[in-house]
């Protein structure tokens, strides 16, 4: 969803987000059994389960700088992405009140 699919592939985009973000969860349960399956003792988990989360959260936040910035996205037909300009946060908290007092 974030990586500016094209309208005709919107659902494969937002089907691999999905597939993706719930690949952590699977992975993120695996660490901690893997790791800690022939333990004896149930008192917490060893210091590799530590390790690897850190390591598989670095990963993470290395490849969320790797994402191509809208103004240098080309679509295949030779067309830019739009660069959408968002409003500072205080503008959008004061719409938000005027939302409630509607």
């Amino acid at each position: 969803m974030t990586s500016y699919p094209p309208l005709g592939r919107k659902g494969s985009y937002i089907s691999l987000l999905w597939s993706i973000f719930n690949m952590g969860g699977i992975i993120g349960r695996l660490i901690p059994f893997i790791l800690n399956y022939n333990r004896s003792e149930a008192a917490s988990v060893n210091d590799g389960t530590y390790i690897g989360f850190m390591c598989f959260m670095s990963v993470g936040t290395v490849l969320t700088l790797v994402i191509l910035h809208p103004s240098r996205m080309v679509w295949d037909d030779g067309s830019h992405c739009t660069n959408i300009k968002y409003s500072d946060v205080s503008t959008e908290a004061v719409k938000v009140l005027k939302l409630f007092w509607n």
